[in-house]
């Protein structure tokens, strides 16, 4: 008989008895789209994200889409496009995302760039500097919180001190930063409320949130097909990007479990870290490190064969040459986990761990292959993807979700190593 599937998630809802009630009482308004359950928990967002604004949406891709209209409309109607000339203006785009980021921008009529990225997936400064001194027209950026961890805040924004920053935060919801909730970074931010989040909403879901007025006006109005109260005409170029009623419930309560949902889930990734780290692959490698012989481990150190610390090690490239796979992170820090990679040495043995995580009935994904610039219709610039290419083609993501048993990650990380 063959074992029990390990699915790749499993949605973390809150309890029904919770949102039922509350549920009916929309029904039976008869008000569906934004009313007081939307109002709530927006208003609870704005107290527990500390930001001014923020706004709920029928789903992260449309508030993405919108901050790209709204990018295309204050470029071709402003100095810089009299400035550069002629053509549409251009987002820079992370090479190593899901295939919702270059389609946003193009959505909102923006041309893409794609640069490449750090070793841990998210967007690098140096390669986003150069966009900036080589890419004619270029008017955002468009970074994505890899996994759920937090860009490279500070040295994108020194790359870029002039442009817009609108993130990406579809995995990040629930991520702290500095120990609070990750708020308002950069000029916006939208995150993802989709039943595959660590925070969801009643199956789709969007919420963006920023300090900045101007951009809160655009969403209000955009969200309502370009809305002028009193009028059927429109003002800007909008869509139907409003959230219903049962949206807003599901959002508010899964938002009330949020630190319950961050401690489990870090909880999930420290037992995938432990049981790595256990793991003969990592513990019986002997290393020479300044010409001594020390033992390899997976969390960033290098040991003496008697066990102390001598000194960090970069995984990166020790991983490389001395283990077949490694994670992507050594500790669980303060993501809210939306995901767990593991990177393989080489394709082929990323290959053939996928073989035998198939051959146990445990689900995985490839997060993300392709690279943008690699995606079938694909059409822009490409500043950099050396390193985001590497990643397509070495990393995995394995299950992390609440309720796990430890024997089930035990048995993934069995399949993982080929034992």
């Amino acid at each position: 008989m063959p074992p029990a599937p390990i699915p790749f998630l499993k949605p973390s809802l809150p309890d029904w008895r919770l949102v039922g009630e509350e549920l009916k009482d929309a029904y039976a308004s008869g008000r569906f789209h934004p009313g007081k359950y939307v109002e709530r928990a927006e208003a609870a967002f704005r107290d527990v994200l500390r930001v001014k604004h923020a706004l709920l949406l029928s789903t992260c891709a449309d508030g993405l889409i919108l901050l790209a209209a709204k990018v295309h409309r204050d470029f071709t109607t402003g100095q810089r496009a009299k400035d550069l000339g002629r053509g549409p203006p251009v987002i820079a785009v992370p090479a190593f995302t899901f295939r919702a980021t270059p389609q946003a921008v193009w959505w909102g009529k923006c041309e893409v760039a794609v640069v490449d990225v750090l070793p841990d997936g998210n967007m690098d400064p140096a390669s986003l500097a150069k966009a900036r001194a080589d890419v004619p027209n270029l008017a955002a950026v468009m970074p994505v919180h890899v996994f759920g961890r937090t860009c490279p805040v500070t040295p994108l924004r020194k790359a870029v001190p002039d442009l817009p920053i609108l993130y990406d935060a579809a995995h990040a919801l629930g991520t702290r930063v500095n120990g609070a909730p990750m708020g308002a970074l950069g000029d916006a931010q939208v995150f993802s409320l989709n039943i595959t989040k660590a925070i969801p909403s009643a199956g789709e879901g969007g919420l963006l949130v920023t300090d900045d007025d101007a951009i809160t006006d655009w969403i209000l109005k955009a969200r309502w097909h370009g809305d002028m109260p009193g009028s059927l005409d429109w003002k800007l170029p909008g869509m139907n990007a409003k959230p219903t009623e049962w949206q807003g419930i599901v959002a508010f309560h899964a938002l009330q479990r949020m630190n319950t949902v961050h401690s489990r889930r870090q909880g999930v990734v420290r037992a995938y870290l432990n049981l790595l780290e256990c793991a003969p692959a990592f513990e019986s490698r002997i290393v020479v490190v300044d010409g001594k012989e020390e033992r390899c481990t997976c969390d960033g150190f290098a040991r003496k064969v008697d066990g102390t610390i001598t000194g960090t090690l970069p995984i990166e490239e020790r991983c490389k040459v001395h283990t077949a796979f490694w994670p992507m992170q050594r500790f669980a820090g303060e993501s809210i986990q939306k995901d767990f990679a593991v990177r393989f040495a080489t394709a082929e043995l990323r290959a053939a761990a996928e073989t035998r995580l198939r051959a146990d009935h445990i689900e995985f994904k490839r997060y993300f292959h392709p690279v943008v610039s690699q995606m079938s219709d694909f059409s822009g610039y490409v500043v950099g993807d050396t390193v985001a290419r590497e990643l397509a083609d070495t990393v995995l993501c394995l299950p992390v979700w609440i309720g796990i048993t430890e024997e089930d990650q035990r048995r993934v990380v069995d399949a993982v190593k080929g034992s």
